[in-house]
């Protein structure tokens, strides 16, 4: 575990990292990693992750082929625009401006400069992948699979530093969060959020992937 600028640790991901099986998996570097993991949560709150099993390649591929689809005309992206009606972490599109989080934290501002697209799998009734971009389905689905392995990886050794009992509480929480039952061994996340902001890209998926039970 290295500090960066003092403050938020960057932790190696290496001994678990997504593809790692059972029968390959170091158990000292597992239980140093958990430990890290909850000293990171348990003081900035914050933590960067290195060797997850996630390239930057594949990072690269899911943005290009997104980019693709953000390329495309409104009319066209209105097809596949987010639920609205139900829309809390619902699969699809949403537009520049088509949220504003700071009102989930009671502040007055202007909405969100960004659009992003959410990709929840399996698909609900009215869901749907761009047809307009072929690959779209088939990258982001590959994608979200290894965010949704790196996020019970993650939870999982959260579980193991807190113990048994926090471990159920856990769990619970989970299964709020993704709308489904789940067990301790299969907690999952709601769904990955592909970001672009109206002046740059934002290279990362944003999973919901929650450090601690309540």
């Amino acid at each position: 575990m290295e500090d960066v600028d003092g403050y938020i640790q960057t932790i190696d991901f290496s001994a678990y990292s997504v593809g790692t099986t059972l029968t390959g998996i170091d158990e000292a570097g597992v239980e140093a990693l958990s430990r890290e993991l909850m000293h990171s949560f348990t003081t900035t709150g914050f933590a960067y992750l290195k060797n997850t099993g996630i390239s930057n390649e594949e990072v690269t591929t899911v943005f290009d082929v997104v980019d693709k689809f953000y390329d495309l005309p409104v009319e066209v992206k209105q097809k596949y625009r987010r639920n609205e009606k139900d829309f809390h972490e619902r699969h699809g599109w949403v537009g520049i401006e088509g949220e504003n989080l700071g009102k989930l934290a009671g502040l007055e501002q202007p909405p969100d400069l960004k659009e992003l697209f959410n990709i929840k799998p399996p698909l609900m009734d009215g869901d749907s992948w761009p047809t307009e971009v072929p690959e779209f389905e088939e990258t982001c689905t590959d994608f979200f699979n290894k965010c949704h392995d790196l996020a019970r990886r993650v939870l999982g050794l959260v579980a193991h530093a807190m113990g048994w009992a926090q471990r159920r509480r856990i769990s619970w929480t989970c299964s709020r969060i993704s709308g489904r039952a789940v067990t301790p061994a299969t907690c999952g996340l709601s769904a990955t959020r592909l970001y672009r902001t109206s002046s740059r890209r934002t290279r990362s998926g944003v999973a919901s992937i929650p450090t601690s039970a309540a």
